[in-house]
């Protein structure tokens, strides 16, 4: 068992060794007998070395309430492990007792034989333990902040993620109430809280259920937990506004672009922010989320209620219309209800990559026209085929035919991405003019259709931090 820093220090170190041991071994030439039997005593001493670090790391993490004691030989350890999850070093042990460093160590090395029994339970009273079949602290050991988040960033999340919006605001003010949050929010969101994730970080076993459940679409390159951390967590906000927003009725969406367009903007020219009204008066609701990776955008249906994510890191408002509308094209095209589509950086596979261009093909059409494909065309062939061309070319033609430049731009630059592989979308940007942010947008219009005060928690903190852009 380990029983100190030091201690742990030396067996990281040699479990290193015997893991290069190891791989020295099983790179060898050979099947001989000796190599198998050297090969499998490597692999028992490796195993109790990561066990013992394993152990020392649970209990340094805090959150420990129980120590299993069997019987009373169980009992010297209890005590060293109670003092590991206390946070305790021997010599502050000592101090607590008005002993010397010294004799800490020495009953510690001794598993307590020598000591006296007034002086085990003297010992036991200072750490807190009580006997009740098991060693249980009076106390749960409070959870250590930086050791959740460590654990939560190694299963996958993204640094970012998990200091801006999994973490409470006013954490440094207390860190311990900060880390039951935390739990908290762990538990509303992916269904496992702060012990599991100590516990499957210590073997490195971690299971995500939402990832064992998933049935959106994601690349198949992409970390599946990185992705599905973040996935998980929008779903989560937007399940707790489709129960503020649910009407008796499910939101009709037209089929035809046409019909589409006269629901979203009527006689008016699209903008970000009619759509957005729009949308939120059916009871879809649009969470806007700030934060880089991930996933581009998603919709759902929660027991059939529609609800939609937008995440886009460029500052464009064409853009952020073209996603929404984009996502209403997939809610339109399929009417599972349970329905649970992703965007990624880039489609996974061929039928994933012809349901997104369906998806933009019909957000065209809505926001531009019928006429989307003679746009692309007469842009493509005046520019020449040379994307150095394409900006003055494009404004032209948004000119020309009376049309939203940005809009036009966007479109171009999805279709030059598809068909000629080249990333236009810079570019696409700088055709717009100044505008309000569309992350504003969006945030002004949620504000306006929910009352935060409503909102449960665990939901309402979170939804706090994503709306507050500059946190």
């Amino acid at each position: 068992m380990i029983k100190s820093e030091r201690e742990y220090a030396i067996t990281k170190k040699a479990a290193g060794e015997f893991a290069s041991s190891r791989e020295a071994l099983a790179a060898a030439a050979g099947e001989d007998v000796g190599r198998r039997a050297a090969l499998s005593s490597v692999d028992a001493q490796l195993g109790d070395l990561r066990s013992e670090m394993a152990e020392w790391e649970r209990l340094r993490a805090g959150g420990v309430q129980e120590i299993d004691v069997v019987n009373w030989d169980d009992l010297p350890k209890a005590l060293m492990r109670a003092r590991i999850a206390q946070g305790l070093t021997q010599q502050e042990l000592a101090e607590r007792l008005g002993l010397k460093k010294q004799q800490i160590q020495r009953w510690e090395d001794e598993d307590y034989e020598h000591a006296e029994f007034w002086r085990v339970l003297e010992v036991a009273d200072v750490l807190g333990l009580s006997l009740t079949g098991k060693a249980k602290l009076a106390q749960p050991t409070r959870p250590n902040l930086e050791a959740i988040k460590g654990c939560v960033k190694r299963a996958g999340m993204d640094a970012d993620f998990v200091d801006r919006w999994l973490v409470p605001r006013n954490a440094a003010d207390d860190p311990a109430a900060a880390a039951e949050t935390v739990g908290v929010r762990l538990k509303a969101i992916w269904g496992f809280g702060i012990e599991d994730m100590l516990a499957a970080n210590s073997n490195e076993t971690l299971q995500w259920k939402a990832v064992a459940n998933a049935r959106f679409k994601r690349p198949a390159n992409a970390d599946p937990k990185a992705v599905t951390a973040q996935e998980g967590f929008s779903a989560c906000l937007l399940m707790a506004l489709c129960d503020l927003t649910a009407k008796a009725k499910q939101p009709v969406l037209p089929a035809d672009p046409a019909g589409m367009r006269r629901l979203l903007f009527g006689n008016q020219p699209p903008s970000f922010g009619k759509a957005l009204d729009s949308v939120w008066k059916l009871g879809i609701p649009v969470l806007p989320l700030s934060n880089k990776g991930g996933f581009h955008g998603a919709c759902y249906r929660f027991s059939g209620r529609p609800a939609i994510a937008l995440k886009q890191s460029l500052q464009s408002p064409a853009r952020w219309l073209f996603d929404l509308t984009h996502e209403l094209g997939h809610l339109v095209e399929d009417d599972d209800p349970t329905l649970r589509v992703i965007e990624p950086e880039e489609p996974s596979d061929e039928q994933d990559a012809d349901a997104e261009a369906r998806a933009h093909d019909f957000a065209a059409k809505v926001l531009l026209g019928s006429h989307v494909d003679h746009i692309f065309t007469e842009v493509w062939r005046r520019a020449r085929g040379q994307p150095a061309r394409l900006k003055r070319v494009t404004a032209t033609v948004a000119d020309e035919l009376k049309l939203d430049v940005g809009l036009v731009a966007q479109h171009v630059a999805f279709r030059v991405r598809r068909e000629h592989g080249e990333n236009w979308w810079g570019a696409a940007r700088n055709l717009e003019a100044a505008a309000e942010a569309p992350f504003d947008i969006a945030r002004d219009a949620l504000l306006r259709h929910v009352k935060l005060d409503r909102v449960m928690e665990p939901a309402r903190g979170m939804l706090l931090q994503v709306l507050d852009r500059d946190g």
